[in-house]
């Protein structure tokens, strides 16, 4: 399918609904990304799944960009970072939520994996915990309210604060 306007489906910022229209979204990463776009909590601006040659570091690292309340996404850094720093790991690779202005001037976030060089059988792996942790905070309802994350409603110096220990990738940082 090509879109009319810039000629490619892909490689172009868009709303969840028309890049799913579009089937733009990369199939191994689809599940995270409709896990991460919930009406009014968060919307997804861009993804990519990563890309790579065997044996070479990536060319793409794998990526979501998304619009949330900060408190949505100072949790899910914090869930990124609490298993960065355990002892017995869910996730394969380095992952870290940061915060940044886009091309717009809007303020928006990115879980991305920093990892240069992956396998795609662990990738996905880490794509289908990623997506278990995303719709427990994302559509959890209140931030604070649930049992496995104890955070009381934030404040947005606490939220940059996690956002950028993360970023970072300041070991053993609270949250």
């Amino acid at each position: 399918m090509r879109d009319a306007q810039s000629g490619t489906v892909r490689g172009r910022v868009r709303a969840h609904e028309e890049a799913a229209r579009l089937g733009a979204v990369d199939a191994p990463i689809r599940n995270l990304v409709n896990a991460m776009n919930v009406r009014g909590v968060v919307q997804t601006r861009s993804s990519c799944a990563g890309h790579r040659w065997p044996l070479l570091a990536a060319l793409q690292t794998p990526f979501v960009m998304f619009e949330a309340d900060g408190r949505y996404a100072r949790r899910l850094a914090a869930a990124v970072h609490r298993d960065w720093c355990a002892a017995n790991r869910y996730l394969h690779y380095y992952w870290a939520v940061t915060a940044q202005f886009d091309d717009a001037g809007e303020f928006v976030f990115l879980l991305e994996c920093r990892s240069r060089r992956f396998r795609r059988s662990r990738l996905e792996r880490d794509f289908q915990t990623l997506c278990s942790w995303a719709e427990e905070i994302f559509r959890a309802g209140e931030v604070g309210q649930r049992s496995g994350f104890d955070f009381c409603a934030s404040e947005w110096h606490d939220t940059l604060a996690a956002v950028l220990a993360a970023s970072k990738g300041v070991r053993g940082a609270a949250p």
